[in-house]
């Protein structure tokens, strides 16, 4: 089984900011939101046996909080940098009105929601990453981590980020690049994948 779960609320969120690889925390509202995800897993008798996160700590803190509403210990976490947020570049820490200033309203879209290969302006030390891009980091992950741990039996739950999760969705259901863009995963939200044919409608 596999669960996706996107962090709880951050303080960027709260404040409307693209947030990107910047390492924020979890806001209250963000932990309340792991704490129910937590709880709704356990009402379920869903309870990871292998946790996946990215490095940043709104994922590792709502992963934790998750895992302790789940009653589950000792369970073994993998971080890794390619579950890591999309890297947005040199909007990073800019509000999306601030943005819409600078920019205009057409392309900040075009950036949040338009075609996969839309690379946001790079920062100083030129990083800024597409939807392609964040893709293909995760090609690795995918075959050498989360499938052989889903097939191993595990009851994987993996915290990550909304444009990264975007990503694993397009692979896991095989939508179209127009179609991954419309994904809306608010914070604290789950999906969960219960059979492994789910893992491999996309050779």
């Amino acid at each position: 089984m596999l669960v996706l779960v996107r962090h709880g609320e951050s303080t960027w969120n709260a404040s409307d900011r693209f947030t990107g690889w910047v390492d924020v925390p979890l806001t209250e509202v963000g932990r309340g939101e792991a704490r129910t995800i937590g709880r709704w897993l356990h009402g379920r008798g869903i309870v990871p046996t292998v946790v996946h996160s990215s490095l940043l700590v709104r994922a590792r803190s709502t992963a934790q909080l998750i895992l302790a509403e789940c009653r589950a210990r000792s369970v073994p976490v993998l971080e890794t940098a390619r579950l890591n947020e999309r890297h947005y570049g040199a909007l990073q820490g800019m509000t999306r009105s601030d943005a819409v200033v600078r920019f205009g309203a057409e392309q900040v879209a075009r950036w949040r929601r338009g075609p996969v290969d839309e690379r946001p302006p790079t920062d100083e030390d030129g990083r800024g990453e597409s939807l392609a891009d964040v893709r293909l980091r995760q090609g690795p992950y995918i075959e050498d981590e989360l499938l052989p741990a889903v097939e191993a039996g595990h009851t994987v739950l993996v915290v990550s980020h909304s444009n990264a999760l975007r990503m694993l969705v397009q692979r896991l259901e095989g939508v179209s690049d127009e179609e991954v863009v419309t994904i809306e995963l608010p914070t604290g939200a789950a999906r969960v994948y219960d059979r492994i044919s789910d893992l491999r409608r996309v050779g």
